[in-house]
């Protein structure tokens, strides 16, 4: 096992030396001016550590082995990341939890015809450029949470297997009950197709690799796109709420009180992953009707709804049990304000070797804490504490992660500055941002201040901005990852960084190797550099920002086109009544010119006389900055609503939600949505009713810490008149 020393930084002269061109980045207006330039030194001295040698060496020792979670090798993955955070100095604390997980026993699918039998292949061949690729070690393909089970049925295609695939198929008099539902991976969470086939009374569900989804080039290894053999593995859990099924809401340590498993609403069915060359065989001898024409996959033939004569027998036995599992942090106490705390984050569990998913991330989040622990060892520490967090058993549900938020509420709440995610990070030169409104001005800000991995000269900003003619495209975040404990339950800030443009993809499969990722993503490892460097300016102005660059005034921008859409969208309801209609579009049209009105104007004024007493020296005082920073934490916790969303009651946030339909989408204003959805004027005006409370809230509260600001203002220029 190999070792990372830190070669610490010689101080602060050898650091002002790297301070690259302090006269050419913009001044942050989230820093005291006399303390701008010591920022560039820290900044200029953090990004002098992200070697592309180094990157490849955390790749080399991630990725040496597959490490499903709860199984020997996540083990021994723990205690390897343990001992890391060790070697760098970091305070390190493995935070065990136990959690209902599954494994697969066996698994078969054949098709049946007559006394015949053709059994078909459920796991990727083996490739003799790769020699991962025939790992002993690595499983079949298989969808953790299945049931046990067998099954010899006809089958139905369902396309995508989506909600509307669905419905479509109820108004075509397609019946899936008794069947063998087929559907191709993308559009939606593979546990959704499961959910909505098992509703129709499907008997089982086989999930397909389409090349028209994820077969777009050359298929690996001759490319770095999956071949007709490759295979999605992944979790098929949805419950209403993320982590261990048996504990919702509460840690899940050894010893808690569990749901009974019989009680919680698991597949009921048995369910199988394939590649497209199995699945060719299936659809390839269906002779029922031909599929609406968006329905096509990449296959050479046409694809065909159902056929009684195409017989698929099914057979799948797993296990599901409490197992132990951990997450590992490393912890840089800050100076300053140590109880407040920047989370940085990236799971290291994985279906197979896991070089794409998560390691392209998991190696970026140490490398960055490589970058903290060499300045600390300098003397040279941030002002808020950092947490580096390698989240354990998140492919099952994002489990680690919300296990940790459920533990640490209290510690969490009102001092928690953001969340930065990681999850496949480093997988192309082409930056790409999902971010909370209320942190995209200082992920804008700090793209400036580092260099395009394409080595080009340009900023990330430029590259990102097509030399700034365009403005930055940011994602919303949703479901699918390690932010959602944070942002949609707590209502913390959160971020995810990341680089695309790879030509290829082994998302889940048993190809997501060294050699798949350094032949497809490349071997130069500019673009994992590129994301370290990005994390490190962007941390270290969470930590030490005299005012934290969480920045309210977004929220205005993100919702304005949001709301006027849902104006737009309220006449459109079938089955109301005009008056109903027309009052439910008042009030969302008084929310938009009265609610979001008053935000805007109140967060603007508010941020505004701030930044300039800071700017100024008039906000100088640390009481006033300790508790207008203060409200900047809790700004976006006032979006929660403590009984949650109907229905859902994990999820507290009434700003953004998973879209229960698709699972990784997200919703903005989930409760509107979710009644335009659901043709129900009454959810509508309850969640307007909800929407305009919060804003209120926070107009209320930046009333105040605007007073404050002003009061600290008028004492500081009474004592410089009266001196």
């Amino acid at each position: 096992m190999f070792r990372l020393t830190t070669g610490a930084v010689g101080g602060a002269m050898m650091l002002a030396s790297l301070a690259t061109a302090a006269n050419e980045i913009e001044p942050s207006p989230w820093f005291a001016p006399d303390r701008w330039e010591r920022q560039l030194e820290y900044e200029a001295g953090l990004n002098t550590v992200p070697s592309p040698e180094t990157l490849r060496l955390w790749h080399d020792q991630m990725c040496s082995e597959p490490h499903p979670a709860g199984t020997a090798a996540d083990r021994r993955m723990i205690a390897y990341l343990q001992e890391s955070f060790i070697n760098l100095g970091l305070d390190t604390d493995v935070h065990e939890f136990e959690a209902l997980l599954s494994r697969p026993i066996s698994a078969s699918l054949a098709i049946v015809d007559g006394d015949t039998r053709e059994a078909l292949a459920i796991t990727e061949r083996a490739v003799v450029q790769d020699a991962d690729s025939g790992h002993p070690d690595l499983d079949f393909g298989w969808n953790a949470y299945a049931a046990t089970g067998s099954v010899t049925a006809p089958v139905v295609y369902v396309n995508y297997g989506s909600w509307l695939d669905f419905k479509k198929l109820d108004a075509l008099g397609v019946s899936c009950e008794g069947k063998i539902v087929l559907a191709r991976y993308g559009r939606n969470f593979r546990g959704y197709k499961v959910k909505f086939a098992e509703e129709r009374g499907a008997a089982g569900v086989i999930m397909f690799t389409d090349p028209a989804d994820s077969g777009k080039g050359p298929g690996y290894p001759e490319g770095g796109w999956a071949n007709e053999t490759s295979i999605q593995r992944g979790s098929i859990k949805t419950l209403a709420y993320p982590g261990d099924p048996q504990t919702p809401g509460s840690p899940a340590h050894p010893g808690a009180q569990r749901i009974d498993e019989d009680a919680l609403a698991l597949p009921t069915i048995p369910v199988q992953p394939i590649g497209w060359a199995a699945a060719e065989k299936i659809l390839s001898r269906m002779t029922g009707d031909e599929v609406p024409s968006h329905w096509q996959g990449g296959l050479d033939f046409t694809y065909r709804v159902s056929c009684d004569s195409t017989i698929v027998e099914l057979n799948v036995e797993q296990e599901r049990a409490v197992t132990p599992c951990a997450n590992v942090l490393g912890v840089l106490e800050g100076t300053r304000w140590p109880d407040q705390l920047i989370v940085i984050g990236c799971h290291f569990d994985a279906w197979s070797f896991g070089a794409g998913d998560p390691h392209a991330g998991s190696i970026v989040l140490m490398e960055m804490a490589r970058s903290f622990a060499n300045l600390a060892r300098a003397d040279w520490r941030p002002e808020r504490t950092i947490v580096f967090a390698n989240w354990g058993a998140e492919e099952f549900g994002i489990i680690g992660s919300t296990e940790w938020v459920e533990a640490n509420r209290d510690r969490l709440t009102g001092k928690t500055v953001a969340y930065i995610n990681l999850d496949m990070a480093a997988m192309g030169p082409n930056f790409r941002s999902s971010a909370s409104p209320s942190l995209r001005p200082i992920i804008e800000e700090v793209t400036h201040a580092v260099e395009a991995a394409d080595r080009s000269g340009r900023t990330v900003w430029s590259a990102w901005t097509d030399e700034g003619s365009m403005q930055p495209s940011f994602g919303t975040l949703g479901g699918g990852s390690d932010h959602v404990g944070f942002y949609l339950h707590m209502g913390i800030p959160c971020a995810s960084l990341g680089g695309s443009g790879s030509e290829g993809v082994s998302y889940h499969s048993n190809y997501d190797s060294l050699t798949w990722y350094r032949s497809t993503v490349g071997n130069d490892y500019q673009p994992a550099k590129m994301i370290t460097m990005v994390g490190n300016v962007l941390v270290a102005r969470l930590a030490n920002a005299d005012i934290l660059p969480i920045d309210p005034r977004a929220y205005d921008d993100h919702l304005d086109p949001l709301l006027w859409k849902q104006i737009d969208e309220i006449p459109k309801l079938a089955n109301v009544g005009g008056t109903r209609k027309s009052l439910s579009h008042q009030r969302i049209a008084a929310l938009y010119n009265i609610g979001l009105a008053n935000l805007r104007a109140t967060t603007d004024i508010t941020m505004t006389t701030a930044l300039a007493g800071l700017a100024d020296g008039t906000l100088t005082e640390r009481y006033d900055l300790e508790a207008f920073n203060d409200w900047l934490i809790a700004v976006e916790s006032l979006w929660l609503d403590p009984n949650g969303l109907p229905g859902r009651p994990w999820y507290r946030s009434t700003y953004a939600a998973t879209d229960p339909r698709s699972g990784y989408g997200a919703m903005v204003m989930p409760g509107i949505l979710e009644g335009l959805h659901t043709n129900s004027i009454d959810a509508i005006d309850a969640a307007v009713r909800v929407l305009q409370q919060r804003m209120d809230r926070i107009v209320g509260t930046a009333g105040d810490a605007h007073r404050a600001n002003l009061d600290a203002i008028r004492r500081a220029e009474s004592q410089s008149s009266g001196e």
